[in-house]
């Protein structure tokens, strides 16, 4: 289990790890269609089905699986969305994301990716840092782009959500402070 839960800052910005108390904001951004219309997983028809999506970063495991911060406007603590490694594997992981639909647009997650990715590369001696987007989010390609992630590949139809089978582009962030080499 994660024994340390320290807290990241931006200027504006307070990254905590996320609670159980977050759920109702969770809920709030997983039951919206366009903000989940990206995701791998179906849009949260109910609570309970947001409660199981948050569950999987709450600190309860003796084997670090996940780990996620929640992102909040430092003078209000207001909930505005969160950002996550999961799948955690010899020092390899994956990674997700999501803000309020008001959010949207001001730069908050080019904020936190960095900040996010410095620390689980210091605290979890991470090497590389998956994501998988849809290849309609332009947003989120930019982002990681941008964050020094590179697209390493392009899976067609491999999900299924909403009736249909989608495409994925595959991204990858290889830290260059692991001592590891490449072979």
């Amino acid at each position: 289990m994660i024994q340390e839960q320290h807290r990241l800052h931006t200027e504006t910005l307070t990254l905590r790890p996320v609670n159980i108390e977050d759920l109702a904001s969770v809920h709030e951004i997983l039951s919206d269609p366009e903000s989940t219309k990206f995701w791998s997983q179906e849009t949260s028809a109910s609570i309970s089905q947001s409660e199981q999506q948050l569950d999987i970063y709450l600190p309860k495991h003796e084997v670090l699986s996940s780990y996620a911060w929640a992102i909040t406007v430092t003078d209000t603590a207001e909930f505005i969305g969160w950002i996550g490694f999961y799948d955690f594997r010899k020092s390899i992981c994956s990674i997700n994301y999501a803000l309020k639909k008001t959010y949207w647009g001001q730069g908050i997650m080019s904020q936190v990716l960095g900040l996010a990715i410095e620390d689980g590369i210091k605290r979890f001696s991470l090497h590389r840092i998956e994501a998988k987007i849809h290849p309609d989010n332009h947003a989120s390609r930019i982002l990681l782009l941008k964050n020094r992630f590179v697209v390493e590949g392009y899976f067609r139809q491999d999900f299924y959500r909403a009736g249909t089978y989608e495409d994925t582009i595959y991204l990858a962030h290889i830290s260059q402070n692991t001592g590891q080499t490449n072979k």
